[in-house]
């Protein structure tokens, strides 16, 4: 598959709470902990021979430590190396940064903390996408968006 993309990532803390319970990878850049959001918007280019990875991580507010959750995703992302077999890795990814935030939760007595999660890469022939919970993947085609992700909420 031949590709050239250009992306901008952005984040910013709102209106509503004093911190920031989302954090982003864009192609290998991520939110420090406690990050207020981005001064400026992060931008770049990609082309076909690269596997960047985007992913959106929205901590949950109702929960204890969303932001926690959503930089443990963020951080372990921008470790994660993507192979030949990119849904497998976006699988093993899921899997590991459930353990980490189970983990971090038992470590420091939380109740609960969760983050949900969309992530985009590309493979040899198509584009990957992977979310948990509501944070939604959209196509920007001729003029339309279609979501091609499916909400998982109770």
């Amino acid at each position: 598959m031949n590709y050239q993309i250009s992306y901008t990532c952005l984040s910013h803390v709102g209106r509503v709470r004093r911190t920031n319970q989302d954090n982003f990878i864009c192609a290998g850049q991520h939110l420090p902990w406690g990050s207020r959001g981005t001064a400026d918007p992060l931008w770049g280019q990609a082309s076909a021979g690269e596997r960047p990875l985007f992913g959106v991580f929205d901590g949950m507010g109702g929960e204890e430590q969303g932001e926690a959750a959503a930089y443990l995703a963020a951080a372990s992302a921008q470790q994660t190396r993507l192979g030949p077999r990119p849904l497998k890795t976006l699988d093993s990814f899921c899997s590991q940064v459930n353990r980490e935030i189970l983990d971090y939760a038992r470590e420091h007595g939380v109740f609960s903390m969760g983050t949900t999660a969309a992530l985009l890469t590309f493979s040899g022939d198509g584009v990957c996408l992977c979310n948990i919970g509501d944070s939604r993947i959209f196509r920007f085609r001729e003029g339309k968006l279609t979501q091609l992700s499916q909400d998982h909420v109770m």
